[in-house]
């Protein structure tokens, strides 16, 4: 990433935008998302929180800062989509509208 921000920087005249980390989605857990629902064996929080390891970003978001930090100066932003994503009430992040979680 250090490397292709060397080449592009030259070129950038403002800004560059830099989407930061966020939780991927567990791709073998969504197809049982229906299932698990009509079987009512878990909740949606149980069910929302299996989508995804709340953990796993962390480091992409340290190396992002950093690279920011180091290498970019005033011609970097982060986008950050956690506050998009992040649920007060659950404590979680959340992929699905809250319609489901009544």
């Amino acid at each position: 990433m250090k490397s292709q921000l060397k080449q592009i920087l030259p070129n950038i005249k403002r800004k560059f935008f830099i989407l930061d980390s966020f939780p991927r989605t567990n791709v073998d857990e969504i197809q049982n998302i229906a299932r698990e629902m009509k079987e009512g064996k878990k909740t949606m929080e149980e069910i929302n929180k299996s989508l995804y390891n709340p953990t796993s970003f962390e480091r992409g978001r340290r190396r992002h800062a950093e690279l920011v930090k180091k290498e970019c100066e005033s011609k970097c932003e982060l986008i950050d989509y956690v506050d998009a994503f992040w649920n007060k009430t659950m404590n979680a992040f959340l992929y699905f509208d809250n319609v489901f979680l009544k």
